[in-house]
Order: structure tokens, then C-alpha cells, then sequence
């Protein structure tokens, strides 16, 4: 038997916990102290009776749920992050592809717009049709994938993506943005 499994059942099952273990504490406390209090002999055997016992049983109890509970907030934790990490391997892994499969001439000019302006991360209130290409396919995601903190109008380009930003200029060097306007915008092509 492992510690988890000897924690998660003391803890589910309630038997342990810090509670009734400085319960259990106090009771023994008290009544060391109640028979000190009304003995005769003070060198009494007593201090070597039941109450005692109650007292470091008790302390035991408190001590090894309280454990219990620090192991159990650390394994959350470590899980919760391994998490994360995982779910944004999932949007990672297909963006490097599908970055070099965009054929969509307002994606590749967002996508390039984004790039040249050092935006990995971005708002707007509302995404030109380039920028929503782009998010269907992984390459832009909204920012709660990325930080867990959904922030609406926020996205990040996917780190992949940035990462290999230089081989996607160079690929499209004939490309020319028109300056002043935001591709990424729903408005940019009023230039608004």
C-alpha cells in the first residue's frame, strides 16, 4: 500500500483528521491535567495511564492528516500543470502544419501583420476573416488556452508558430502590407 492510497482512505472515509485529532489531543490533555490536579502524589503513575496516550495519538492524528493535506495540494498541482501542459500540446502540434498549408491570401497577411508588428499577444474586439482562419486552425488561440485566464477579445499566436516566425517571413518576403492598417481587425479594410 502506498501513502496515497492509505491517505485517500483515511481522509474519504473521514476516520482521521485534524479536528478529531486535537480533539482527542484536548481530551487527553484535560484529563492529564484533571488527575494531576486532584492527586495526592504528584510523582503519580498516571502520567504514564490512558490520558496521555490520547494526548500524542491525537497530536499523531492532526499531524499526519495535516500531512496528508500537503501532499494532496502538491499532487493537485503538479496534476493540474501537467494538465495545462497537455492541452496546449494538443493546440501545438498541428499549428507548425497548418502554418505552412495557409493558402488564404487574408490569413497569411494577419498571420505576417501579427509577426512583423511583435503582437504574439493581442486584443480586438472583433477579428478581421484572416484572423478567424487563423484560429480555426491553431495558429492564433484565444488567451485561455494559453494562461487559463479567458480575457475576451484577447489572443496569442501559438508558440510554435512564433517561435518560427523568421522561415514564415521569408516565405512570403513578396507579400507587402500596407502600412496603418490592421489586418487582424474586422474593420481593417475601411481602415478603421
Amino acid at each position: 500500500m502506498s501513502w496515497e492510497t492509505i491517505s485517500a482512505f483515511l481522509t474519504n472515509n473521514q476516520l482521521v483528521n485534524i479536528p478529531k485529532g486535537l480533539l482527542l489531543a484536548l481530551i487527553g490533555a484535560c484529563l492529564t491535567a484533571y488527575f494531576w490536579l486532584t492527586a495526592d502524589d504528584p510523582n503519580a503513575k498516571f502520567l504514564s495511564g490512558i490520558p496521555p496516550v490520547f494526548v500524542i495519538v491525537g497530536l499523531c492524528i492532526a499531524l499526519v492528516s495535516w500531512i496528508g493535506i500537503l501532499h494532496s495540494k502538491r499532487t493537485a498541482k503538479a496534476k493540474a500543470a501537467l494538465l495545462k501542459e497537455s492541452k496546449i500540446a494538443q493546440y501545438d502540434a498541428p499549428a507548425l502544419s497548418n502554418m505552412g498549408a495557409l493558402s488564404d491570401r487574408n490569413a497569411i497577411t494577419t498571420l505576417l501583420y501579427l509577426i512583423q508588428n511583435d503582437r504574439q499577444r493581442f486584443m480586438q474586439s472583433g477579428i478581421s476573416g484572416g484572423a478567424y482562419h487563423l484560429l480555426e486552425r491553431n495558429i492564433i488561440q484565444h488567451s485561455n488556452v494559453v494562461d487559463g485566464v479567458m480575457s475576451q477579445g484577447t489572443y496569442v499566436v501559438n508558440r510554435n508558430v512564433w517561435a518560427h516566425r523568421a522561415e514564415f517571413v521569408s516565405l512570403h518576403a513578396n507579400i507587402q502590407l500596407v502600412s496603418g492598417i490592421d489586418y487582424s481587425s474586422a474593420n481593417h479594410r475601411r481602415g478603421v
